[in-house]
């Protein structure tokens, strides 16, 4: 049991939206014309290219000892031995898988996220697949 899970369409939309953000970015930076900018140059691309790493490797990562969500500004670690329930958590339009722990937090497992809907999301067929997950491994 070793597979990754993302949502294809929010995946293409966070690129976009980062690749338009640094572009805007870069495009002030250079009418701005500092006396330093070739070095500005070099740490505009190398934020380009972390950003853009960063959110191409979003994703759920189930394996045998638990879900690892690889976010855009961490990776978290869930055990399935630290798991009671996984569920959706989100504001009214974005959603996210959360995992309640047997402490009682709700870590948002931010590697994922889809819109809010009132019929089955995308967010929920992953909770669903996650609890079944679960239940295999309890």
């Amino acid at each position: 049991m070793r597979y990754s899970i993302r949502i294809w369409w929010t995946w293409g939309l966070h690129v976009l939206l980062v690749q338009v953000g640094v572009a805007l970015g870069g495009g002030a930076l250079v009418e701005w014309r500092p006396p330093f900018l070739h070095v500005l140059y070099w740490v505009f691309g190398a934020t380009w290219v972390v950003l853009t790493w960063r959110v191409l490797a979003r994703r759920l990562r189930v394996t045998s000892s638990g879900v690892r969500s690889h976010g855009l500004w961490r990776t978290r670690h869930v055990p399935w031995d630290d798991v009671v329930l996984f569920m959706s958590d989100g504001d009214p339009r974005w959603e996210s898988p959360a995992a309640e722990l047997l402490d009682g937090r709700l870590v948002i497992l931010d590697g994922v996220r889809g819109l809010c809907s009132d019929e089955d999301s995308p967010v929920d067929k992953i909770v669903s697949r996650l609890n079944a997950e679960l239940d295999r491994a309890s």
